[in-house]
């Protein structure tokens, strides 16, 4: 006996479902490998998203190559500052009064370089992304940020060329920078120096308050900036710095909430921002698609079920039926009989491939567990027994056809009512 259709989805209903499932996949790919960050990828500031002239996308993509972990964190820096292995990075951060406490906090939590600002940009409407010149800044903004972290700080640009650099990487060259900002500062440690004053030092604070971990200081951004970072041996110098902050920590945290670039944390927000959004939308027409295939109209076809209670039309139709058929009255109602009884099999999962035999005593079973007041083999021996030359055959075969209806009518509308076990498919 076949067993009935279990699926829950039309073919064509499967198909959709995966088809989004894949596309949804595909997007979200896509859009990681080959997207940069929708917000932040035309801006052309001093930060770590940037790509312009002056700033810093260049150093935060060679350090993540060379095998450092690079976190430009918008929200909740000081929580992925916990522990020995990270380093933070202050890339010529904005000078006002919320960035001075914002700064003093996470230098508390780990080693620090700190990058003092010197230029400002003025966007290419025409080149998104691009700066259209520089303008440098007045002399007061650097030293103000340097005083965040250190007092009594000065800034100064020299006009004269400067030869004589000394430094403690033991490198023969020179930085190569044009209008040279330097820090006088005699907390410093001088790294990077020349006798007007200090290019990069490292400040290890007194005060407790300020945590145990040195800052370094560097004091011209030209050295490590996008349009900087290839001259002469600003990469080389660049690389000893970023060795000595680091030390043994494999991540560094770059805060741009200094340049004003806040997002916090928010599944709602992720879920419509690339390249979750694919997916989000996916889920949603998957979502209608269910609704559909679970309808009448839209859904599979509902599996024609078995009536539990036959109309007493029904069974008139198939007395009728059986009288239709002259002279053949006991005949079709075996074979009403045996049709019957597979109906009631297939309805209450009789098990497949069971020979007519086994079936009568299945069905014999089931009849006995729901309590009918006759068997099937009853009834259809009585139905064989009907004599061919009884005068009164048609009255005969009308009974026993109401007493299978009745038998049918009693097998699938009621209940386990004795300790005969259920079969596997009642049980569930």
């Amino acid at each position: 006996m076949a067993a009935p259709d279990s699926q829950l989805f039309k073919s064509k209903t499967l198909f959709w479902l995966i088809a989004l499932g894949l596309a949804a996949t595909i997007g979200m790919a896509v859009t990681s490998v080959l997207l940069d960050d929708a917000k932040y990828s035309v801006t052309s500031g001093t930060n770590s998203f940037s790509k312009s002239a002056i700033g810093h996308g260049a150093i935060a993509d060679l350090l993540e190559k060379n095998g450092f972990e690079i976190l430009k964190s918008q929200a909740n820096t000081d929580s992925k500052l916990l522990g020995s292995k990270t380093s933070l990075f202050l890339l010529e951060p904005q000078a006002i009064k919320s960035i001075e406490d914002h700064i003093n906090t996470l230098t508390y939590y780990s080693p620090t370089l700190l990058v003092l600002p010197k230029r400002r940009g003025v966007p290419n409407p025409g080149k998104p992304g691009w700066i259209l010149t520089s303008n440098l800044l007045n002399l007061k903004t650097p030293e103000k940020i340097a005083n965040y972290v250190t007092s009594e700080t000065e800034i100064i640009r020299p006009d004269e060329n400067i030869a004589n650099w000394q430094n403690t990487y033991d490198l023969p060259g020179a930085p190569k920078i044009n209008d040279i900002q330097l820090i006088k500062n005699d907390k410093l440690d001088p790294v990077i120096w020349n006798e007007h004053g200090i290019l990069l030092g490292k400040y290890t604070a007194e005060d407790k308050d300020y945590g145990d971990w040195p800052i370094w200081i560097l004091s011209d951004p030209d050295l490590l900036q996008n349009h900087g970072l290839g001259d002469g041996w600003n990469l080389d110098f660049t690389l000893q710095m970023v060795s000595d902050v680091t030390a043994s920590a494999d991540t560094i945290v770059i805060d741009e909430i200094i340049h004003g670039f806040t997002m916090d944390p928010s599944l709602a927000r992720a879920m419509f921002s690339q390249p979750f959004i694919y997916a989000t939308i996916a889920s949603l027409l998957a979502v209608l698609v269910f609704m559909f295939a679970t309808t009448r109209r839209f859904g599979a076809a509902l599996r024609q079920e078995k009536s539990i209670r036959d109309s007493k039309a029904i069974f008139l139709n198939n007395t009728a039926r059986i009288f239709r058929l002259a002279e053949r009255e006991r005949e079709a109602l075996i074979k009403l009989i045996d049709d019957g009884g597979l109906q009631v099999a297939e309805t209450l999962r009789a098990p497949d491939n069971i020979g007519q035999a086994s079936l009568i005593d299945w069905l014999d079973a089931r009849s006995h567990a729901r309590g009918c007041s006759l068997s099937y083999s009853t009834i259809r021996i009585r139905a064989q027994n009907v004599p061919v030359d009884d005068p009164d055959q048609r009255g005969r075969i009308v009974i026993i056809a109401q007493q299978f209806h009745e038998w049918r009518h009693t097998i699938l509308s009621g209940s386990v009512t004795n300790s005969e076990p259920a079969s596997e498919e009642e049980k569930k």
